[in-house]
């Protein structure tokens, strides 16, 4: 019953819910779209002279083809566990051939925007392991040496092998009796440069055979005394160069009397005590007709076994440059033409007659593939200096220690960061042009809609920017806060004076070193704001660096503060590494980022959360112990709040061990148990091991029981917990935010703060006004604490508004519906001179101040947010308060509030002339004074003056003659006050119908603008349906 039970339980527990069924289907998906950095374990190299492409594989089975910036294409083999040990271009074609090491060839092929596999064949048999691969000059063959000796032709076009095999014993007929009896694997296949039916080939053991095709026998035979490793003709085909594994290589003589003798005694270039093997070796012609001689390896062994290195001579000019790691393969590139064909007189139109004429070119550029970075060398340059390199830089020179995207930088921003990182790299890289310039790239892959950096922040305390626009991750800049810290000594690298006296001449290259002599200048979190390019780093040892972007060099000193965050808490003792020292005095800041201020945290825990809010000038940072607020503008301390309890300070630094063994597994044993039954366990335990070790024969009802390794279950080995479950306090997220905390009335500064058990922090901030953020202090202090029930970590925080969308950015600007924008301002102004008119139009005099750029409010759009205009000026509203203003009156004549009657005046000392009184509409809010209402009429003319007693006499004496003019007065008024009454409600209803019709007008373009959208959106859907 409780075995049913179970089942009953877990069966219903697999299936899925109507609940998350449903959200599955609103859950996004994700497509990876572009691979940026250097591919992970690089084991093969090709390039294709014509089509100026270069082809890369990984040890994961991963293929990549690049191009000009921008010109990347990706392919996969099946069998992610096979790694790609050679790749050779079919030249002109677009094809190429990936040989994996579990003996599989595969055919490629270059589509417009993608990388297919067309065929493959797997060779099986110890004797068909294939050695080593040549591509005819046709295009059409591909020969295939083997472990065994023979070489066999594969088919391109059918991937079949023709039945024409180079059998290892034909070729050895005419051979010395010491290599027929085993002359090893076949190691190199060169086609003749002049004769493409002449075969160079090369066993393992040292013999190397030149094999005549037409006539299927060998016409000379050349042995050396050492293992062969690779082989290359010279320019003419008259010579060849054999390199051996005892760090030597030797040039052999095809034509004459001689030609089964060395032209030359072997060369060790780094003799004569052993020297590591040569793996590959080139002969070339330099741009001003002088050799060029180019191979990997030959260091002494006894000092320099650990050197990964390439050689270049020319004359008299030797370079070694080494390499942090291990040398896979290396070729040359011809000068880069205009249009990116090779120099050559005649473009021919074959396949054939492109490699033939292509096989030895001139050698512009040298590209080495390390097996952890690209590096490219400028043969061109007087002093053979690396180019920038475009892509496939590495990512991981440094170990990535932390990452941000920013997006939507600032063009001045970005054009100071290009500017910094040219003037850092001004001699070191070559400016000639990138020689893998093959492909190309649309306009609308060119044309970036906005600036992207990443940025990286590593394990030496450098912090690398890199442009991500695109395609292609340029690197822009980088940032040292080593510099910074005394016992970090920072200064010319003097190498290049010690070159010239050292022998083997090394030059080091490549910006690949995993090493760090200081684990605490690791960079934990970085933040950079993407509108004022302020820089913000959070260090491993606790510490935060400032920097500011600058145009120029400067010599400054560096502000610094410290805060304990600890210094409530008693007892409280730190075990872990000790702070870093600022250096004392002035620095030397080039152009780019400067340092402004450095904090250091107490205890010198690792920054775990950081936050930046560079409209306020305040940052904050976390560690595992609590968190700071800083004002980054005096460069002092505003608050700290310590987050451990007095369980977690207790035992600190110490790590807790757990088996954990849950209540949930126990359980889970038990049922194993019962499903198992009595009789079953009674027959498992009487069983012998010789009557196991037999399995019966099964019948059809019988059900399979399980054995006693299979119902056991695995025990949980004893393992240390991470500082991630031990501290709870660890802060995790830190977020600014202008918001309702206090009051719904009025929005303040806030801060947020997550922890590691669920715990979160919001505090005040209370920041002067622009003008006075300088003299008057920054002060801060703790609004709300909340504790999530179930305590799980808070890794973020935001904010929403009443649409339930983020809120902006710091100094966030709209970027896009720029012309949208642009219209609704000018439709606001526009509303504003219709105020005033209407103002005039009912008999304004003074009017109110008219809408400025102060009353106009700026709301952060989205793309599917609209405007709503708002106008705190309203032209229709009737007037309840009024302010009569004497003009050329005195100080307390025009202070006073006169209630105004329509049968009454009330005269005031002025003088003869008459005189103009105006009522201005005062807002109710504005004022606490009751005032009768008035009609829409604010202008008056007051007679001239006279005197209060004459008028007493004149109501008595005339009282009939004032009754009457009274009358008439108001007689006059009222049918005035209809004729404007009328006026005013036509131009009241005018304007309803222009705003309606504005309204309308808006409501339109944003209909056009969503359409466009939706229409190239749809573009871009069938485009890709048809690719």
């Amino acid at each position: 019953m409780a075995g049913r039970m179970l089942k009953f339980i877990r069966g219903k527990g697999q299936q899925p819910s109507a609940e998350r069924q449903k959200l599955q289907n609103e859950l996004f998906a994700f497509r990876k779209t572009v691979q940026h950095g250097f591919p992970h374990r690089a084991s093969a190299l090709a390039w294709d002279p014509i089509l100026r492409l270069a082809a890369l594989g990984t040890a994961t089975g991963a293929l990549k083809v690049y191009g000009r910036p921008g010109v990347e294409l990706y392919g996969q083999h099946t069998n992610p566990d096979s790694a790609v040990t050679q790749i050779h271009f079919i030249p002109g074609t677009g094809r190429l051939v990936s040989l994996c090491d579990d003996n599989s060839l595969h055919l490629w092929e270059i589509n417009e925007k993608s990388l297919v596999e067309l065929k493959s064949h797997t060779f099986e048999g110890k004797n068909k392991k294939i050695s080593s691969l040549c591509v005819e000059s046709t295009g059409k063959n591909l020969l295939m040496g083997t472990e065994g000796g023979n070489i066999y032709s594969l088919d391109l076009n059918t991937i079949t092998v023709h039945e024409d095999v180079i059998y290892q014993d034909v070729v050895m007929q005419n051979c010395p009796e010491d290599f027929k009896v085993n002359p090893g694997a076949v190691e190199a296949i060169c086609e003749h440069p002049k004769v493409p039916t002449r075969l160079l080939i090369g066993y393992n053991r040292g013999l190397v055979i030149l094999w005549d095709r037409v006539a299927a026998s060998p016409t000379h035979t050349f042995v050396s005394n050492q293992q062969l490793e690779s082989l290359c003709w010279n320019d003419d085909g008259e010579h060849f160069t054999s390199s051996h594994n005892d760090g030597s290589y030797v040039t052999w003589e095809v034509a004459g009397a001689s030609s089964d003798r060395p032209l030359k005694e072997p060369i060790t270039p780094y003799g004569p005590y052993p020297c590591k093997a040569i793996s590959k070796i080139l002969i070339r012609t330099s741009i001003d007709n002088d050799e060029i001689i180019i191979y990997a390896g030959g260091m002494p062994r006894a000092s320099y076994s650990d050197k990964y290195t390439v050689t270049v001579q020319q004359g008299e000019k030797h370079v070694a440059f080494d390499f942090t790691s291990r040398v896979i393969d290396f070729f040359t590139t011809t000068p880069v033409p205009p249009d990116g064909v090779p120099v050559q007189e005649e473009r021919p139109e074959t396949p054939a007659q492109l490699s033939a004429q292509t096989v030895n070119q001139v050698a512009a550029a040298l590209v080495v593939l390390a097996e952890e970075e690209l590096v490219v060398i400028d043969l061109c340059d007087s002093r053979w200096r690396p180019l920038r390199l475009p892509y496939l830089v590495s990512v991981h020179a440094s170990a990535v220690t932390t990452a941000q995207l920013v997006d939507n930088v600032a063009a001045n921003v970005y054009d100071n960061i290009v500017a910094a990182g040219q003037q850092q790299t001004e001699n070191v890289y070559s400016e000639s042009a990138w020689p893998i310039s093959g492909g190309e790239v649309t306009s609308a892959e060119t044309e970036a809609s906005e600036r992207q950096l990443l940025l990286t922040g590593h394990e030496d305390g450098s912090i690398r920017f890199w442009d991500v626009s695109g395609v292609a991750m340029t690197p822009l800049y980088k940032y040292t806060t080593a510099q910074l810290f005394s016992g970090e000594e920072i200064g010319e690298n003097n190498d290049s004076q010690n070159d010239e006296e050292e022998w083997p001449p090394f030059k080091r290259v490549g910006t690949f070193d995993p090493y760090s002599d200081d684990p605490r200048l690791a960079v934990k979190r970085v933040i950079l704001c993407p509108l004022s390019g302020m820089l913000t780093i959070g260090g491993a040892a606790g510490h935060i660096v400032i920097a500011s972007l600058k145009t120029s060099p400067s010599t400054a000193e560096v502000k610094s503060m410290s805060v304990n965050i600890v210094s409530d808490r008693d007892g409280f003792v730190w075990k872990g590494h000790d702070q870093l020292t600022l250096r004392a005095g002035t620095h030397n800041f080039p152009q780019g980022y400067q340092a402004t201020a450095v904090a250091q945290l107490s205890p010198p825990a690792a920054v775990t959360a950081l936050g930046a809010q560079w409209e306020w000038g305040v940052v904050c940072a976390g560690t595992a112990h609590g968190l700071a607020l800083l004002d980054a503008l005096a460069a002092a301390p505003l608050l700290h709040r310590c987050t451990l309890n007095p369980h977690d300070h207790s035992g600190a630094g110490d790590t807790p061990i757990s088996r954990r063994k849950s209540f949930k597994k126990s359980l889970r044993e038990s049922f194993r148990r019962l499903r198992k039954g009595r009789s079953q366990r009674r027959q498992n335990t009487s069983a012998s091991p010789t009557s196991q070790s037999q399995p019966a024969a099964k019948k059809p009802g019988d059900k399979i029981v399980e054995t006693d390794a299979e119902i056991k279950p695995v025990e949980r080995a004893v393992e240390a917990r991470s500082n991630d479950d031990a501290f709870g306090s660890m802060v995790r997220c830190l977020y600014f935010a202008r918001t309702f905390l206090i009051s719904t009335q009025n929005s303040t500064p806030t801060l947020w703060a997550g922890t590691n058990n669920g715990t979160v922090y919001a505090f005040t901030i209370n920041v002067p006004n622009t003008n006075k953020r300088k003299e008057e202090p920054v002060t801060c202090q703790l609004a709300k604490e909340i504790q999530l029930k179930h305590r799980a970590p808070v890794i973020g925080i935001t904010v929403l508004d009443g649409a339930s969308v983020p809120l902006p950015d710091p100094l966030e600007k709209i970027t896009q519906l720029k012309g949208f924008w642009r219209r609704t301002k000018v439709a606001a102004k526009k509303s504003a001179a219709q105020h005033r008119r209407a103002l005039q139009a009912t008999g304004g005099g003074q009017r109110p101040t008219s809408p400025g750029d102060d009353h106009l409010k700026i709301v952060e759009l989205c793309p599917t947010d609209f405007v709503i205009e708002e106008n705190l000026y309203d032209s229709d509203a009737v007037p309840q308060h009024v302010e009569v203003i004497v003009l050329g009156g005195t100080e307390e004549q025009n202070n006073t509030l006169y209630d105004i009657d329509e049968d009454e005046i009330l005269p005031a000392e002025e003088p003869a002339e008459q005189q103009m009184i105006t009522v201005a509409n005062v807002h109710s809010e504005e004022i606490d004074i009751k005032m009768p209402e008035y009609s829409r009429k604010t202008q008056m003319m007051f007679p001239p003056k006279v005197d209060k007693k004459q008028i007493r006499e004149k109501k008595t004496n005339k009282l009939a003659g004032k009754e009457a003019l009274l009358r008439s007065n108001i007689e006059f008024k009222e049918r005035a006050s209809a004729m404007l009454e009328e006026e005013h409600k036509l131009k009241i209803k005018f304007q309803e119908q222009e705003i309606a019709h504005q309204q309308l007008r808006h409501k339109l373009e944003i209909e056009i603008l969503i359409l466009e959208r939706d229409k190239k959106k749809l573009e871009l859907e069938l485009l890709k349906k048809k690719n």
